[in-house]
């Protein structure tokens, strides 16, 4: 692994399962946006985090740059972005909060899994 971060590199910071399940990259947030990302997977989910293209940049880097502290973790840590991200989530306790999906900005807990070259990526939203 370099040690210096490739901005061009930034999708292989999250596992390819979570890319396709949990991230959408746009440059302009919306609720049908969000739903249109909903609909198209395959797999019953409950939260996507929107990024712009900057956004995935930062938020890669960061991911970059912790690879010490997760190489150095539990196998079963956690984390937090230190970063706050769009991210849409669907779940509550009426069937109208199932089906719709709601808006915050906010940090996320993740998990990270290591990958054949070595490199962490994160893989799952945790919380």
């Amino acid at each position: 692994m370099a040690d210096r971060f490739n901005p061009s590199d930034a999708q292989t910071y999250f596992t390819s399962k979570f890319w396709k399940d949990h991230v959408f990259i746009g440059n302009e947030l919306s609720k049908k946006k969000a739903e249109i990302v909903f609909q198209r997977r395959s797999v019953r989910i409950s939260s996507v985090i929107c990024l712009t293209r900057a956004e995935l940049t930062s938020l890669a880097g960061e991911i970059h740059n912790r690879q010490v502290e997760f190489a150095n973790a539990g196998p079963h840590s956690t984390y937090v972005s230190r970063a706050a991200y769009d991210i849409w989530s669907r779940g509550g306790s009426k069937p109208s909060d199932r089906q719709s999906a709601s808006h915050k900005k906010s940090t996320f807990r993740f998990a990270v899994q290591r990958q054949v070259d070595g490199k962490y990526a994160i893989h799952h939203f945790d919380g």
